[in-house]
């Protein structure tokens, strides 16, 4: 199951190369911070009390964290401000 998460990153980083708009990127920029900090913000005020835990025995709560902060949400902004 821990593998899974490296399959999505792959396949949105792929999705965002596909469709994504690379000539206006600038403009994208300030909202794929605003996610990324809004996420960073709220895993560190809630560090103690989370919602949810990733489990599994390979990567930690915090590595499969930042991989979906710095992988699938510029992706997913990038496709999604360009179309």
């Amino acid at each position: 199951m821990e593998i899974l998460h490296i399959w999505i990153s792959i396949l949105f980083l792929g999705i965002m190369l596909k469709w994504g708009d690379w000539k206006r990127w600038r403009e994208y920029y300030p909202t794929v911070l605003y996610m990324c900090m809004g996420d960073l913000i709220y895993n560190f005020l809630t560090k103690d009390e989370k919602l949810w835990r990733w489990e599994s025995p390979v990567f930690t709560h915090t590595f499969l964290d930042m991989l979906w902060i710095f992988t699938i949400f510029p992706a997913i902004v990038i496709v999604f401000l360009s179309n």
